[in-house]
């Protein structure tokens, strides 16, 4: 797709920049591909990315915290996953800067 056009920040503002990103799948993304990930940031230097469908299980979330950490050691994350169903939609979000809750 094309992407849509970006506006310039003005002169001496401030700005808050997010990126949003549906995986089918952060556990194939981050365990055979994180070099995606990091080229994303890398590329746009995002204060908050928000990710959905990340599949993964309650279970899961201290594992892929200190993946995503190692990957990306300047952001924060923070999971919602589904307690209904294993493995079932969920999100994401990575904080620039955030503190990690525990």
């Amino acid at each position: 797709k094309t992407p849509l056009p970006r506006k310039e920040a003005v002169k001496g503002g401030k700005t808050f920049k997010v990126v949003s990103w549906n995986l089918t799948s952060l556990r194939s993304m981050v365990d055979k591909t994180p070099e995606k990930l990091q080229s994303l940031v890398k590329k746009e230097n995002p204060d908050l990315i928000v990710v959905q469908e990340t599949k993964l299980s309650a279970g899961d979330e201290e594992s892929y915290q200190a993946k995503l950490k190692t990957l990306l050691p300047d952001y924060a994350s923070h999971f919602s996953t589904s307690t209904a169903k294993k493995s079932y939609a969920g999100s994401l979000a990575l904080i620039k800067g955030g503190p990690e809750v525990g």
